[in-house]
């Protein structure tokens, strides 16, 4: 269903799809998602809602999804991270948007190995939002030259991959905080900054 100019979803488009594991809805023109929308889908593993333009998506509307792994939303328009995200998601893409600040409820998964937030209004990240992603190996994060916070190390021995985007001149502005976390990150293979 991607690319079919799609502009709403009514909440009961997929009632009679309670056996869907991948749903592509990439590249329409969705605004928001409703509350209820993927109530029947309770094996879907994967969810493709990139390149829409999505400016809402009801709080808690991933919730039962139970089974869902991978969800990508990124090039939309959304200001803050939905609510009520499944514990099972591995990937979680929400670069290219207009998130300000992440609020650390968003990141209960202990079961995220992936997430890239790049492209979106941060300008800091607290600790408390990696407390409960020890398992995270792949961040992304930046724009406007965002720094870690100090002890990030310890909330995640297992990052393999650590990009860090520049601010609007290209350039990142890292401080002495963000180098020496940098230096501790034990299982960091790739940087890119």
């Amino acid at each position: 269903m991607s690319l079919s100019g799609i502009e709403t979803l009514d909440p009961r488009a997929f009632d009679d799809s309670p056996y869907l594991t991948s749903l592509h809805l990439s590249n329409n023109r969705l605004n928001k998602i409703l509350s209820g929308t993927f109530r029947t889908c309770a094996l879907l593993r994967e969810l493709y809602l990139d390149g829409n333009g999505l400016r809402e998506v009801a709080d808690g509307v991933f919730a039962k999804l139970d089974n869902l792994e991978y969800l990508y939303l990124e090039r939309n328009q959304l200001v803050h991270v939905p609510g009520k995200l499944p514990p099972t998601l591995v990937i979680l893409d929400i670069s290219g948007n207009s998130i300000g600040p992440v609020v650390t409820e968003h990141f209960y998964q202990n079961s995220l190995k992936s997430l890239d937030l790049c492209g979106n209004s941060l300008r800091s990240v607290s600790l408390a939002t990696f407390s409960t992603v020890s398992n995270l190996q792949s961040l992304c994060v930046g724009d406007d030259g965002v720094n870690l916070p100090l002890d990030t190390s310890t909330h995640l021995p297992h990052l393999t991959n650590l990009t860090l985007q520049g601010d609007a001149t290209g350039k990142a502005a890292m401080d002495g905080v963000t180098r020496g976390e940098i230096a501790k990150l034990g299982a960091l293979e790739t940087l890119a900054i």
